[in-house]
């Protein structure tokens, strides 16, 4: 039998990636005079990819361009038995045109980030910068399925058309440039001391003040969705986030118990937001801590997609959030936002916020703090080998949390 496995070496060759890139860079410069870890792909059979409620259709024949990753975890069916994908005879290197900041008017430009929200929040602000500078350009933009959604929400005017990743090749060709910032924040160090905004911007060829409003992200939430939440929504609540996309960001239970308490001490009642199908977890939690049921809510059952989160954040006093998407949708909407930092500092990420604020963790605590980890290598954190929360985000005040979200709330009040 003709065994059809090859080497990761050979593997990467065919589909035009040198091995040696596949290592982390010092700075975003090394990052984009090189190639973007993608790939270009021919689809062999008709296939289901991803998961969740927005699976992608793909069509036999089909080329498509994805991340490197997301083309080994897709290359073979789940029971191994044959292959989906192949390389495409154009290898993703001939077809990519990087935009270094060239002149755009009456262009097209193809922008993507796989995902998350916050990532693609963060980026916003250079759209706009182009979109200011090249009113006529037109703008796609790409994400995995399940954060399309959000972009429904963005500034009229801002993008042309929106693409799930992977998507077809065909918008390789049909884009004067290419705009992607895979890799900013995961493969370049010079992340862990740059502003997300500041290294976002670099990748774009951009110097953009932050400081200027203008830059501020926006989101305006849908009008249909707002009717609909418009007499079944409490007054004087702030939204909790507790969960990240990685347990790396994440606090534990008792931590978040003891701040829920004392939010609610201050008249606040306290919204949770996630999947739906989380909605049990969020009343378990509060149950298994006594909290008080009319002072703790889950609303996850509401939301459908992130658009109708964005829209019940909107009705808020206030978010209160760990490293992750809500801080970030929070200051898009207006509203004061206190976030809880560990594996990152929070002044890489909340730096440019105006009535905002955040809390970092005690830098003692851990040998590796700011560890700088992400969720490929949480394995690393100590904390979560042992199958424990990460020790750093354990050391956050709690007395600090609150001071800091009463100034924020005090304020917003003026």
């Amino acid at each position: 039998m003709k065994n059809n496995n090859k080497s990761p070496q050979t593997m990467l060759k065919g589909l035009g990636i040198d091995a040696s890139k596949l290592k982390k860079v010092e700075t975003i410069d090394e990052l984009i005079n090189d190639i973007p870890l993608m790939v270009t792909a021919q689809v062999k059979h008709n296939i289901k990819m991803g998961t969740g409620a927005q699976p992608l259709d793909l069509k036999k024949g089909t080329t498509i361009v994805m991340p490197l990753s997301t083309f080994m975890n897709t290359k073979r069916t789940s029971d191994n038995r044959r292959s989906v994908l192949k390389p495409y005879r154009h290898s993703f290197k001939t077809l990519f045109r990087r935009y270094r900041g060239q002149e755009l008017h009456g262009k097209r430009l193809l922008m993507w980030r796989g995902g998350g929200y916050g990532d693609i929040m963060m980026i916003s602000p250079v759209l706009k910068h182009i979109k200011r500078l090249y009113p006529t350009c037109q703008i796609t933009t790409a994400s995995f399925p399940r954060f399309v959604n959000i972009y429904a929400d963005f500034p009229k005017d801002l993008i042309s058309n929106v693409l799930p990743v992977p998507f077809s090749a065909k918008f390789l060709y049909d884009n004067h440039y290419h705009l992607t910032f895979e890799g900013a924040i995961e493969r370049c160090k010079e992340a862990q001391n740059m502003n997300a905004y500041d290294l976002f911007s670099k990748v774009a060829g951009f110097d953009i003040d932050f400081t200027d409003d203008y830059y501020k992200p926006e989101l305006y939430p849908n009008e249909k969705i707002m009717e609909k939440f418009k007499y079944n929504l409490s007054e004087d609540f702030v939204v909790v986030q507790m969960r990240a996309s990685s347990p790396v960001r994440m606090l534990s239970e008792d931590k978040w118990a003891r701040i829920i308490t004392r939010i609610n001490k201050l008249g606040k009642k306290v919204i949770f937001l996630d999947r739906p199908d989380l909605h049990s977890y969020y009343l378990h939690f509060r149950d298994r801590y006594n909290l008080d049921k009319d002072m703790v809510i889950s609303r996850c059952q509401d939301c459908v997609n992130i658009n109708h989160g964005i829209a019940i954040m909107s009705k808020s006093d206030g978010i209160v959030a760990i490293d992750s998407a809500f801080t970030h949708i929070g200051v898009a909407l207006d509203k004061p936002v206190l976030g809880i930092y560990g594996s990152f500092k929070g002044e890489l990420r909340m730096k440019y916020y105006k009535n905002s604020d955040w809390v970092d963790a005690d830098e003692k605590v851990c040998k590796y703090q700011p560890c700088f980890f992400h969720h490929e290598e949480k394995f690393k954190c100590p904390s979560i080998k042992n199958g424990k929360c990460p020790a750093c985000l354990e050391t956050i005040n709690e007395d600090l949390v609150i001071e800091k979200f009463k100034k924020l709330m005090l304020k917003e009040s003026i």
